[in-house]
């Protein structure tokens, strides 16, 4: 069951899009508007909107990036996981993936070595390999 709440609007009918632009698929911003979303939306399950927004603000003040550009700065932001959630960072890394997997209607593995950076790039190697060429 694919969650339409998370997917871009691409993929929603009546979306106002043309066509040609659909039938060129998901754009890279996209995938990074997706994945920012499923960040908000594991953050809020886990802390509440409250606690969301005062991690984004911490991330936004002790990283080199902004609540947007998460996913360009992904190994900085598992370093402020960890320094924010200790051990428990890397159970928020992996449902944010799982989460992420899920919205795209994917199968995630899961795995004993668990590598938040490589499962991300691999989703969007996934991503970009699913846009139709050509077109």
């Amino acid at each position: 069951m694919i969650r339409t709440a998370l997917l871009p609007s691409i993929y929603l009918l009546g979306n106002g899009r043309d066509e040609t632009h659909a039938m060129q698929g998901p754009s890279l911003e996209e995938f990074e508007d997706l994945f920012n979303e499923c960040v908000g939306q594991t953050l809020t399950d886990l802390v509440g909107s409250k606690g969301r927004e005062a991690l984004l603000d911490y991330f936004e003040r002790h990283g080199r990036f902004g609540r947007d550009e998460i996913l360009g700065h992904s190994g900085e932001f598992t370093i402020l996981l960890s320094k924010a959630f200790g051990i428990g960072g890397i159970t928020v890394e992996r449902c944010i993936i799982m989460r992420l997997y899920s919205a795209l209607n994917w199968d995630y593995k899961r795995t004993s070595q668990f590598d938040f950076k490589a499962q991300l790039e691999e989703a969007r190697r996934r991503w970009e390999a699913s846009r139709p060429t050509g077109v």
